[in-house]
């Protein structure tokens, strides 16, 4: 048992009839395991996924707070430091704020998140399955939110799997982290598919008691801020099939 869990042997104990609360003690004592065996704590190594590098909109520049200063106060309404990541404007996709995506230091992919009202919000190409938001992970972390959306994951410090659904190889990424994942689906309809994923990968799933006008977690840090929207999220959060399913099930009667 002295080596690392992967994604298709966890959902294996998991249909088997293994919590995922169990799961990860399982995990634990077998990362113990490995780390008195070699003598230091060796990580799993890195799913493969071939890398095809992407290029940003054409005439992309550096968000610059003189030159736009519209796209600028808009990430501070919704309360995103525009200092924290590195983000782009082009003259081809006016009125979008460009989130560049990368993976082992290449550019695989972008996000152009509209500032106004219109369709589609988001404009998106990627070159692989990705997961957004390893660059805010911290080695001393013990717990890590995943999201739907990008700015959901910018301003919690979580993971963005660009959507509401999770293939093997986003599920291999996020649990590279070796910590206890918590799956935060917006609530609406569509989250039901964050949550079936969280299901299968043995994840915890968080259930917070906002109100209905907050429809995701940018929204819950924009009234509340971070610490408090993460708190909120860790203690709101329930693990194994049981309790998730009970807890989803209660969410759509009340909802």
């Amino acid at each position: 048992m002295g080596g690392i869990f992967g994604i298709k042997f966890r959902r294996l104990l998991i249909w088997l009839g293994v919590s995922s609360a169990e799961v990860d003690v399982l995990k634990i004592q077998a990362l113990r395991e490995r780390e008195l065996e070699a003598g230091y704590l060796e990580t799993a190594p890195a799913p493969e996924i071939q890398i095809e590098p992407r290029d940003l909109p054409a005439q992309s520049v550096l968000l610059d707070p003189k030159l736009n200063p519209a796209h600028w106060d808009y990430l501070l309404s919704r309360s995103i430091d525009p200092d924290a990541y590195t983000y782009f404007v082009s003259s081809q996709l006016p009125g979008r704020i460009i989130v560049p995506f990368t993976y082992q230091q290449h550019l695989v992919g972008w996000s152009a998140r509209t500032m106004h009202t219109v369709r589609p919000k988001y404009l998106q190409t990627l070159a692989m399955p990705y997961v957004f938001g390893d660059v805010f992970q911290k080695p001393q972390y013990s717990w890590c939110p995943v999201v739907e959306g990008v700015f959901d994951a910018i301003s919690i410090g979580g993971l963005s799997v660009l959507g509401n659904e999770v293939n093997e190889v986003q599920a291999e990424q996020i649990d590279q982290l070796n910590r206890k994942i918590v799956v935060v689906p917006d609530q609406d309809s569509a989250g039901t598919s964050l949550v079936q994923a969280a299901l299968d990968y043995g994840w915890s799933v968080s259930f917070p008691d906002w109100p209905p006008e907050v429809k995701d977690v940018n929204d819950a840090v924009r009234r509340w801020g971070p610490l408090f929207t993460a708190r909120s999220i860790w203690e709101s959060s329930v693990s194994g099939v049981t309790q998730i399913k009970l807890r989803l099930k209660l969410n759509r009667r009340h909802n």
